[in-house]
């Protein structure tokens, strides 16, 4: 997996918190984590885990690859907070204005930071998880 620092220049300035359950093993689904984020052309910015159960990724995408990576969240298996489905939602809907302003002048790309965290919950220790909306519903 490639992955390169992100121009500060490029930066829009948003940061995007995105907070998700994982209810199956770690490396199984950190390895289809790094698939996606590889395929949409993150640039890693930083890894850390805190205790056994709590991993956070920061990383740059594009604004054009915010829609890949919504839905490779998905494909991941990754289940999200309502609160991130509507962050996320939000900059799709930016992407699709930026798409429109391009046929008409020069823009250049938006960089969004991305502060994604992973809990990892035991299924049978937990019967719900308030907040989050299951991706594989």
């Amino acid at each position: 997996m490639m992955m390169h620092q992100a121009h500060g220049a490029d930066s829009c300035g948003c940061v995007i918190e995105v907070c998700s359950v994982a209810l199956e093993e770690r490396a199984a689904l950190q390895q289809r984590l790094f698939r996606v984020l590889a395929a949409c052309g993150c640039w890693m910015l930083g890894y850390q885990r805190f205790g056994a159960k709590v991993l956070e990724y920061r990383f740059d995408v594009e604004l054009d690859a915010v829609l890949e990576f919504y839905c490779g969240l998905a494909q991941a298996g990754m289940e999200i907070t309502e609160a991130s489905h509507h962050a996320l939602t939000e900059l799709c809907v930016l992407r699709s204005h930026e798409l429109t302003l391009r046929g008409t002048r020069c823009l250049t790309p938006h960089v969004v930071s991305v502060r994604l965290r992973v809990n990892f919950v035991d299924p049978e220790e937990e019967t719900a998880v308030p907040g989050v909306i299951a991706a594989s519903a």
